[in-house]
């Protein structure tokens, strides 16, 4: 299972329509389908129900959004503390500390 698979259902449980999901990504509606196709495969479970006029969830797709939803949110939080660390918001501070003829010159916080 990859991201952008999770990202295209949960794109497509939103809007209930393959072809505004399609939109949404800047894609064909083709490159919807078959990436909704192969993560019900890989699952083994129908998440969606099409018609030729609409798009419904099945009770399978209704379990999984919210563990979808959760997985992105998890990612982009994993993203978000790595461009913290490049960034310099995040990591490790080391400090040094000068003596002078044996007295701290300066105190550190306790």
């Amino acid at each position: 299972m990859e991201l952008r698979q999770l990202e295209v259902f949960v794109a497509v449980a939103e809007e209930m329509s393959i072809t505004r999901s399609a939109k949404r990504h800047n894609v064909v509606q083709s490159a919807i389908s078959a990436t909704l196709r192969k993560l019900e495969r890989q699952l083994g479970a129908e998440l969606v129900a099409r018609t030729t006029h609409k798009v419904e969830l099945t009770d399978a797709g209704r379990l999984f959004l919210p563990e979808a939803r959760r997985t992105l949110a998890a990612a982009a939080e994993a993203r978000h503390v790595l461009e913290q660390l490049r960034g310099g918001l995040r990591g490790t501070l080391r400090l040094g500390v000068m003596l002078y003829d044996g007295v701290l010159a300066v105190s550190p916080p306790a």
